[in-house]
Order: structure tokens, then sequence, then C-alpha cells
């Protein structure tokens, strides 16, 4: 993630254990501009790689595509602003086909990564404990924002984003 205050670039590489950005010297990353707070926001990865960004009760804000939040998921290109002065930008570095993970919520990954391990809509449905019909409801807005026709379809790009089964683990 890059931020820019003024002329200046600051880059923060999230890892697992979360990274606080704030005017803090012992920030992980340690901006000095008085619209930021001593420990401004906290960045998360999550297991499954969805970048978090929570508010640490911030004077002037955080704010993710122009909305003020307390805590929010982030998403491939979401604007963060931490205060009036400071922006940053949400880029993650992958390889593969990585349209599946910024288009889909993570209860559609999670489906759409269980579809890829050939599970059934009632065998997802009982092990995420849901119906069938939610299931089939989920994969029909996922099927809409990914544009495929279908199971084998969807998990060829989940594969292809690297989220699901590879053919030597079947």
């Amino acid at each position: 993630m890059v931020f820019e205050h003024g002329e200046q670039r600051h880059t923060l590489l999230l890892g697992r254990s979360g990274a606080v950005v704030g005017r803090d010297p012992e920030a992980a990353l340690c901006i000095d501009d008085e619209g930021i707070s001593r420990e401004h926001a906290k960045f998360v990865t999550a297991a499954d790689g969805v970048v978090h960004v929570m508010d640490l009760d911030s004077t002037n804000g955080t704010y993710v595509n122009g909305e003020r939040v307390s805590l929010r998921v982030l998403r491939e290109g979401d604007e963060i602003a931490l205060g009036p002065d400071v922006r940053g930008r949400l880029r993650y570095r992958r390889t593969g086909d990585d349209s599946v993970g910024s288009r889909l919520t993570e209860r559609q990954i999670e489906i759409a990564c269980l579809v890829a391990e050939g599970l059934t809509s009632a065998a997802i449905g009982e092990r995420l404990g849901v119906s069938a019909r939610t299931v089939s409801s989920h994969l029909e807005r996922i099927y809409a924002r990914l544009e495929v026709r279908g199971r084998v379809e969807l998990t060829q790009r989940v594969i292809a984003a690297g989220l699901g089964p590879t053919r030597s683990a079947r």
C-alpha cells in the first residue's frame, strides 16, 4: 500500500500481524502530519488474504472511498484517507487471475472455493450452516459478477486466482 503526503510517498507492507500507521515513531509507518493521530489506523491481512482497516479512534478519521469508517474490508483500488491530507490506495501484488477476490464478498469467495472442491450446493449449505437454496442464490450472484456460465468455469477461475485446489491436489 502506498500513501502520499504532499510530495512524499510512503510504502506500507502488510503482514498478518497488522501494521499501525500514525505519527508515533514506533508505528509501522510513521507519517509526520498534524492531521494524523499518534496511532491513527491499523491494517491487517487475514488468513484468506483479505485486508481490513480499523480506525484507532483517530481525531480526524479514517475514510475509505470518501466514507468514514471504523472497520472495513478493503478491496483492490480502494482509496484510503487518513485525516485531511494523507491518501493511500490498496494494491495487491498477485499472480494469476485476481478478479475473483476483488469482485466477490468473503462469503461468495468461500462458496466459490467449495464449488472448486467439487461440493454440491447441499453439501456446501451443510458445511456453512445455510440452506442449499441460499447457496444457489449466492451462486447466481457469483456467476453474474464473474460472468461465468456454471460450476466448471467458476472452478477454472478460482484455480487461476490461486484460491482453490490444484489438479495435483485432486
